[in-house]
């Protein structure tokens, strides 16, 4: 027979297993930032990145949005990664994992200052630690141009309001340049680490009450 011990422990076990819920919180917010001033494109040789830094409660990325828009009809991949921030001076260094998302560039919107959201992500990062979003070209097509095709490229707009390092790349993600006295508009959300509904902290405090009191009873008897 199973002491009322183990059975408390198959049942905290249980309850652990169980839909968690997560607290969403925002790491890095400038879009309602004043002071827009041009954009950064985005190609398949310039990479464009901007800081952000997880707290100690949210370092599970769920939404990243940033105002990248596509204005001369440029067709083909783009992806968005993240990197770390170990790079010389802290620069990023090397992609965390693989694309958190890969779109087409004729998705986009074609005016200045939309915006592109990409929720659902469940990515796990380290605490307390800094990042970059990069966005970056992976096929981008070639655009028709009066004096011969011109490289797709996509635009990522930028703030002087500075908070946060911003790079940019002109050989793939091989030698990072900056930081610049831009920003580049996003939002990023996160999340804490999953933890147990109310409901299931309370029905884990009942059978606890009733495990302790039946061993009372077993040791009086």
């Amino acid at each position: 027979m199973r002491g009322p011990t183990s059975i408390l422990t198959a049942t905290i076990a249980l309850a652990l297993s169980a839909a968690p819920s997560r607290a969403e919180l925002i790491v890095f917010d400038n879009l309602a930032a004043g002071s827009p001033n041009g954009s950064f494109g985005v190609s398949n040789s310039r990479w464009v990145t901007q800081s952000f830094s997880t707290t100690s409660s949210g370092f599970i990325l769920s939404e990243v949005a940033l105002r990248l828009w596509n204005q001369n009809g440029t067709s083909g991949n783009f992806e968005l990664q993240v990197w770390d921030a170990l790079g010389a001076s802290g620069r990023p260094g090397a992609q965390v994992g693989s694309a958190i998302y890969t779109g087409l560039a004729e998705n986009l919107h074609s005016e200045y200052g939309s915006l592109l959201t990409v929720s659902g992500l469940n990515v796990t990062l380290v605490p307390d630690t800094a990042y970059y979003l990069v966005a970056a070209g992976a096929n981008l097509a070639d655009v028709p141009g009066s004096f011969g095709p011109r490289p797709g490229t996509l635009y990522w707009d930028a703030t002087d309001v500075v908070t946060s390092p911003a790079y940019d790349t002109g050989d793939s993600g091989g030698n990072w340049r900056g930081p610049f006295s831009q920003n580049l508009y996003m939002k990023v959300t996160a999340a804490s680490a999953p933890i147990p509904e109310p409901g299931t902290w309370a029905a884990m405090a009942i059978f606890a009450g009733g495990a302790a009191y039946a061993g009372w009873r077993r040791r009086k008897s």
